[in-house]
């Protein structure tokens, strides 16, 4: 959550794609640290400090990156009516993913940023094509996404202390990539119902309550700004 933090500052930085390339430049910098610290363990425990240098904030920031450059890819496609470019990224997106699947990501780069990119091209899609992408369940998975993040992790631990409880990670005559795959859809449904209760009972209500703060600070700063009715301008 440290990111959203630092939201308000970004929002004042970063003005338009060439700032957002340019940040996520800067995040992949930082990035390096990781490999410092991968040499300089500052704990014993060699897994623990492992969990930690994923987790960290550095480590995470390049992937919020990706979706500060997709705000401004859709703007500006929006905006100027034209998308060749945000075709040739959607097909280099993709490009880049395969390669990185099946060559690795180099060490300066996070591996998990070959999904990020394998996404930032299906969502560049979604904004170019609507007709064939965009359907009632990817409404869903839109208006429920910020819901959706924020339970999948519990639910995936979740499920692995049953599984491991029960012992199912592995089932007789049962290829391990189908159980892999009944997870994943698991995890879906499970995430989806539980987000839309969490969404209906918090984020809505929260989603008006802000609004109503916003509103009020607005409403109070006007009355600061402006000057009373009953004292004319003077010529």
């Amino acid at each position: 959550m440290t990111f959203y933090l630092f939201l308000p500052l970004l929002f004042s930085k970063i003005k338009n794609l060439s700032h957002a390339i340019l940040f996520f430049v800067i995040t992949l910098i930082i990035y390096q640290i990781n490999t410092i610290l991968h040499n300089m363990p500052l704990i014993p425990e060699s897994e623990t400090w492992e969990i930690f240098l994923f987790l960290w904030f550095p480590t995470q920031l390049s992937a919020f990156s990706f979706g500060i450059m997709l705000f401004f890819l859709l703007d500006n496609r929006i905006s100027s009516g034209r998308s060749n470019i945000s075709w040739l990224i959607v097909l280099f997106s993709f490009v880049l993913l395969y390669f990185a699947i099946y060559a690795g990501m180099p060490a300066w780069m996070p591996y998990y940023l070959i999904f990020t990119m394998g996404f930032l091209g299906f969502s560049v899609a979604l904004g170019l094509s609507p007709l064939i992408f965009v359907n009632r369940f990817i409404v869903l998975m839109g208006k429920l996404s910020y819901s959706c993040y924020l339970m999948h992790f519990g639910i995936i631990e979740f499920l692995q202390i049953i599984i491991y409880k029960k012992q199912l990670v592995s089932v007789a005559g049962v290829a391990p990539e189908l159980l892999l795959l009944l997870l994943y859809v698991i995890v879906i449904f499970a995430t989806i119902i539980a987000a839309k209760i969490t969404y209906a009972l918090i984020e809505l209500p929260g989603i008006k309550l802000g609004n109503k703060v916003i509103g009020l600070l607005e409403n109070k700063t006007a009355d600061v700004t402006l000057p009373p009715k009953s004292m004319p301008f003077k010529s």
